[in-house]
């Protein structure tokens, strides 16, 4: 980093990762500050700290500022953004800094279409359980950080590494792990060839020194990790005798997971998870797998996995009476399905799903895979798509809630389309029925829906 740079602004600093940093920033010493359009509960935590932040962008925000760190919500448009432009202030990404401040440290770089920020907890945890003091840059909050973040002093520094905009191209791995690659944001990738290759490029990135760590039960993973040139040693994780990890008598049961762990044939012993699904085992296995390659004992992992109930909005419960709700920010057809699954090991009379899509180009771009993503749902409310700020896209045929909620409806009964988020929870108040589960599922701002269902008298 630049040493001139003294005070850092951070735009749409409301946002996860944008909050993450600003703390980091903070604790690195640097003078911070930030805006934001509404108060979030980042805004609140930042403000606690002594951040001061703006609400409404306007150029004096950035008075002093020698550095503008901005979220992808911030247009070029934006104020601030042409202030800083005008007065020759150097305005990076939020990867890019991310980039920066994992630059002569020890990288461990979580990758995948789903799975990164459950991956990431449950790695950077392990670490503090062995006392390795790690910082961890996480997409969620996590109870056992009371945040999204953890600013530790060793050189170990953990993080989600998005594909989205190549932003993890900016980043410096010394593990660099893929946990799966599914097509996804089509307004980046239009094919998963496109994608397949900026997965090679990130891999590329990590040193002989390193390794790479991979689920291979992805046939895309697979072709990326033939394809990298990265003279890392390479060490796979999956289900099958295969991989260098593999789990054998897996358990769902209510709330928890049992499974045991293999390495290259030996077993290394039974493990309990406090949170379901056999996606999350292979998450566990990736922690091991760090864990060995750190040579760090693996009963640390042990006493992680059993306390650890999972990150914000990942399968979590947030209301149980006479019916029970949880929340989760599965956004992709791949992550729905196994949510669904996750759910079908709970006690319930009906399973009532309430859907939010996430852009109209996803949606239109994975539209047929959307469709059978539903399956085992006895009901499915499906409100209007949300649309990031920031984000400009074309409604096409095949993107609308309403056009994918008839499709779907031709296909499976208790399908219909709700509107927007007040109405939904209307439609959902008039089915209601005693032991339903209520899934309520999408990475917009669908979950501030819960407190409304909450409230719900049957």
């Amino acid at each position: 980093m630049n040493k001139q740079i003294k005070n850092i602004h951070f735009g749409g600093i409301g946002g996860c990762g944008i909050s993450a940093l600003a703390q980091i920033a903070l604790r690195h010493g640097y003078r911070v500050t930030g805006s934001d359009i509404a108060a979030s509960q980042y805004t609140r935590k930042l403000q606690s700290l002594g951040i001061p932040i703006f609400f409404g962008h306007r150029e004096e925000n950035i008075k002093g500022a020698d550095l503008i760190v901005n979220s992808a919500a911030i247009e070029m448009s934006n104020p601030e953004v042409r202030a800083a432009r005008k007065l020759g202030i150097p305005i990076v990404k939020h990867s890019q800094f991310l980039g920066q401040l994992m630059k002569h440290e020890f990288g461990i770089c979580v990758a995948g279409t789903h799975g990164k920020t459950t991956t990431d907890a449950l790695i950077g945890l392990c670490l503090v359980e062995a006392g390795l003091d790690p910082t961890i840059e996480i997409g969620g909050s996590v109870s056992e950080l009371q945040g999204n973040v953890r600013v530790g002093k060793s050189q170990y520094f953990v993080a989600e590494s998005c594909e989205f905009d190549h932003s993890f191209l900016n980043l410096f791995p010394r593990i660099g792990i893929v946990l799966n690659i599914e097509e996804d944001h089509p307004d980046y990738y239009p094919n998963l060839e496109t994608l397949k290759k900026a997965f090679v490029d990130f891999l590329d990135l990590v040193p002989a020194e390193g390794s790479i760590i991979l689920r291979n039960e992805s046939e895309a993973a697979r072709e990326v990790l033939a394809k990298t040139k990265s003279a890392a040693q390479k060490v796979t994780v999956g289900f099958n005798k295969t991989s260098d990890w593999w789990a054998e008598n897996v358990d769902l049961k209510r709330n928890k997971t049992d499974f045991e762990a293999f390495f290259r044939g030996k077993s290394v012993g039974n493990f309990r998870l406090s949170i379901l699904g056999r996606l999350n085992v292979q998450n566990a296995l990736v922690a091991l797998a760090v864990l060995k390659i750190l040579d760090v004992d693996l009963e640390n992992a042990r006493a992680v996995f059993k306390k650890f109930h999972g990150v914000d909005r990942r399968f979590e419960v947030v209301y149980k009476n006479n019916f029970e709700v949880v929340s989760d920010y599965a956004h992709h057809p791949a992550q729905i399905r196994a949510t669904i699954e996750a759910a079908k090991q709970q006690t319930y009379r009906r399973l009532v799903v309430v859907f939010q899509p996430h852009t109209y180009s996803r949606t239109q771009y994975l539209f047929n895979e959307f469709i059978h993503a539903f399956d085992g749902a006895d009901r499915l409310l499906i409100a209007e798509t949300y649309l990031p700020a920031g984000r400009h896209e074309k409604i096409l045929p095949q993107s609308s809630s309403l056009v994918l909620a008839e499709k779907i409806g031709e296909l499976q009964a208790g399908v219909e389309y709700t509107g927007n988020l007040t109405q939904t929870v209307k439609q959902l108040e008039s089915i209601l029925q005693k032991g339903d589960l209520v899934l309520i599922v999408g990475a917009g701002d669908i979950y501030q829906i819960a407190d409304s269902v909450k409230r719900i008298k049957i």
